[in-house]
């Protein structure tokens, strides 16, 4: 990766500060941070940089990682409370 590059400063939504673009590809262990793409798309293209800088496993195992968005998470909150609740009543 371009060093440069690497050094590019974003505020992470979840930490509340400044960091690197270096710091969210490896914020995962072996996978960049789940919310990468949505992060530092307005800065350049992550998603064909991603693509290209992660071997094809890595690749297609951050891919099946991401997280649904909210409201898909909020309603299978709801329907999995409701079907707890159904459980109790009898």
């Amino acid at each position: 990766m371009n060093s440069e590059l690497g050094k590019k400063l974003m505020r992470c939504p979840r930490l509340g500060q400044e960091i690197t673009l270096s710091y969210c590809l490896a914020e995962s262990s072996d996978l960049p941070c789940s919310r990468i793409v949505p992060c530092w798309s307005a800065v350049f293209d992550i998603q064909s940089f991603l693509e290209k800088e992660l071997p094809p496993d890595l690749w297609q195992k951050f891919i099946d990682f991401q997280p649904k968005d909210k409201m898909t998470s909020i309603i299978e909150l709801i329907a999995a409370a409701k079907a707890r609740n159904h459980g109790h009543e009898s």
